[in-house]
């Protein structure tokens, strides 16, 4: 790292953690690192846009961008281990699922399993739960208990197409490619266009490869598979900023299969830290039932922002349209408070004032429907 550089010890529950922020000029790019006991866990980043008419950021600026940055990972932490205490104290499925993959984004994997569990224990029919909890699995190395996992979330219910990549990629990591491919091609049945699960294809397709005999039948029949997965690769990434889509094909159709793979395992990578959407959805809901900032229009605010610059970005993704939807409800809602609290300033002002009076108890009454909507729609 380079550039403006700032560090902070943030005591976080009865852990410690450090945040390290600073500006990566090869890339124009804010970076903040996240270690506990000296091992780095995660990362997040952010481009740095330039000014509008060829404006040159100034140091203060920079210095300004980095300190903001750094702040909300520091915040976020503190705020962290304090909702998952909460979330603790009622017995709400959605709530753990939320709180598990933020705690997998931050590569805190055992206290993800904890909560995973906990959703499934609240709620046993809880897909997503299941599938993130054989995503942590995979992460912890623990491959056979995530195959056990995905497989009873495929009993529950078999037509969510990231279920049999997350199963797929979990029997490549012990060698089982054959099963491995039987459920990628499942997956990409019921979407044609998961980009994860045709990299996990080509993936395992390399894998079957280094096992043939070159020059065979099924080393050929393999390899011609895999030019035809990997062909797809950049124009389902095309938006992607990844630098190294191009080549990735020719690694395949020349025979360079371990540069292909360590291409295409960097492009996961890169997929998950610059396009994951966890940091904005799911800490935003948590944010909102147990952080206390519901009614903070600064907060509601700088999170629709974020949102619609990923929407921006990802257009076909259904969570984010989704979690815009609750926010632009949820804005209605500190909206519709703000009203009711305007009738009843205008009533202590004057008592007698009927107009007031009257759209007082209409909103109080009529409106019930309106926050019961909104509950409904959050748990």
């Amino acid at each position: 790292m380079a550039g403006v550089g700032i560090n902070s010890n943030v005591k976080a529950g009865s852990r410690v953690f450090h945040v390290q922020t600073a500006t990566v000029k090869s890339n124009n790019a804010v970076r903040s690192e996240i270690y506990e006991k000296g091992r780095l866990l995660t990362f997040f980043e952010k481009k740095i846009e330039s000014g509008n008419h060829g404006h040159v950021i100034s140091p203060e600026e920079l210095q300004n961008i980095a300190n903001e940055f750094h702040q909300d990972r520091v915040y976020e932490l503190e705020m962290l281990f304090d909702m998952s205490a909460n979330v603790r104290t009622i017995k709400h499925a959605l709530s753990n699922n939320k709180m598990g993959v933020v705690f997998l984004r931050l590569n805190l994997v055992e206290d993800a399993i904890d909560e995973f569990k906990l959703a499934i224990a609240h709620n046993p029919k809880f897909i997503e739960a299941y599938t993130n909890l054989g995503k942590a699995y995979i992460e912890a190395g623990e491959f056979y208990k995530a195959i056990a996992m995905l497989n009873q979330a495929l009993r529950i219910n078999a037509k969510y197409p990231d279920i049999y990549n997350i199963l797929g990629l979990a029997y490549a990591m012990i060698g089982n490619f054959p099963d491995s491919l039987t459920a990628i091609n499942k997956s990409l049945e019921i979407n044609p266009n998961f980009y994860d699960a045709v990299i996990n294809k080509a993936l395992t397709l390399i894998g079957i490869i280094q096992t043939l005999e070159k020059d065979t039948d099924p080393f050929l029949t393999t390899k011609e598979d895999l030019i035809q997965t990997v062909d797809r690769i950049p124009e389902l990434l095309k938006n992607s900023e990844y630098p190294y889509l191009a080549r990735i094909p020719m690694q395949a159709l020349t025979g360079q299969f371990d540069l292909a793979a360590a291409d295409l395992k960097d492009l996961k990578q890169f997929m998950k830290y610059k396009n994951s959407i966890v940091d904005v959805t799911d800490v935003f809901y948590l944010k909102f039932m147990f952080g206390g900032e519901g009614r903070n229009d600064a907060i509601i605010s700088h999170y629709e922002k974020l949102l619609q610059e990923r929407i921006d970005k990802n257009p076909h993704f259904a969570d984010l349209h989704n979690t815009i939807g609750i926010l632009h409800l949820i804005q209605c809602r500190n909206i519709f408070l703000k009203a009711i609290d305007d009738f009843k300033k205008a009533l202590a002002i004057n008592p007698d004032y009927q107009m007031a009076k009257k759209n007082l108890i209409l909103s109080e009454n009529d409106g019930k429907g309106f926050l019961i909507l909104l509950r409904a729609i959050l748990k």
